[in-house]
């Protein structure tokens, strides 16, 4: 009977330890839910940051490629301008230079086309933008004059060239048109077509091209 009582108490001295280790788990096994699950929330919070930001990164990719697009087309709209200011130079012959520029004066209303020409060629001298002298002088060789529009740089018109174009003296004169023109010259007549395509083309390129350059770098 002592043997049995002995044992028992042994066993319930072992049952109070194993109790005591089972709190001892429980206690971990509880730090341990609270610890995944703030690693669990964290997580959830980190991914909708990053779902977040991946949206906001859509938006702006898909508004740059809107902005890209747009300016694609607008830009499309600046070739037929450029297609015929090439034509209107593919236009011009060395004898049709020749004949004009032998004439001791100019057609009458001929010379706003020259003078044009000589503006987009960067000339300012006032005195020269009205000698004829010097406008003959300009397209000579006629070859050579005829390869510096084929090769003439649309895209760098300069606001001052523009400005100084955009007058009721020169592309807002009513005879400043391929028309009027023929009726006085070929040559006038193509140099005229060629100034008003070129400054068309480049009234659209200035405004899209940043657009463009904006859109990519996005």
């Amino acid at each position: 009977m002592r043997d049995t009582t002995n044992k028992v108490d042994i066993l319930k001295e072992k049952l109070v330890l194993t109790m005591e280790n089972v709190k001892v788990e429980e206690a971990k096994t509880d730090e341990l839910i609270v610890i995944v699950n703030k690693e669990a929330e964290d997580a959830e919070r980190e991914q909708a940051i990053a779902q977040k930001q991946e949206e906001e990164t859509n938006v702006i990719a898909n508004e740059a490629q809107r902005q890209m697009n747009a300016a694609n087309e607008s830009l499309a709209a600046a070739i037929p301008a450029m297609q015929r200011a090439e034509a209107a130079v593919d236009c011009l012959s060395v004898k049709a230079i020749v004949e004009f520029s032998s004439f001791n004066q100019p057609p009458p209303g001929s010379e706003l086309v020259t003078r044009a020409v000589q503006i987009l060629k960067g000339v300012t001298n006032k005195k020269q933008l009205q000698d004829w002298g010097a406008q003959q002088k300009m397209m000579k060789p006629p070859q050579g004059f005829i390869d510096s529009l084929k090769a003439y740089d649309k895209d760098h018109i300069t606001d001052a060239m523009k400005a100084a174009l955009k007058t009721p003296e020169l592309l807002l004169n009513p005879q400043f048109n391929f028309e009027t023109m023929t009726k006085k010259s070929s040559a006038a007549a193509n140099l005229c077509n060629w100034v008003i395509n070129v400054v068309g083309y480049n009234d659209i390129f200035v405004v899209v091209e940043p657009l463009k350059m904006q859109a990519e770098a996005s």
